[in-house]
């Protein structure tokens, strides 16, 4: 019984570990994707100042 409980505590931090990593995963994509739109937003915008 002990070795089990021992064993769930340590399956429930890597859990939250595995949660983390992928909550940061997402957030590294997100803000690579962000950054996107706006370089996107920017060449737009110099393009439309550049015909005007």
């Amino acid at each position: 019984m002990i070795v089990n409980e021992a064993v769930k505590r340590k399956l429930r931090i890597l859990k939250k570990q595995y949660l983390v990593f992928k909550l940061q995963d997402c957030c590294v994509v997100y803000k690579l994707y962000f950054l996107r739109v706006i370089v996107v937003i920017l060449l737009q915008t110099k393009i439309v100042y550049y015909f005007y």
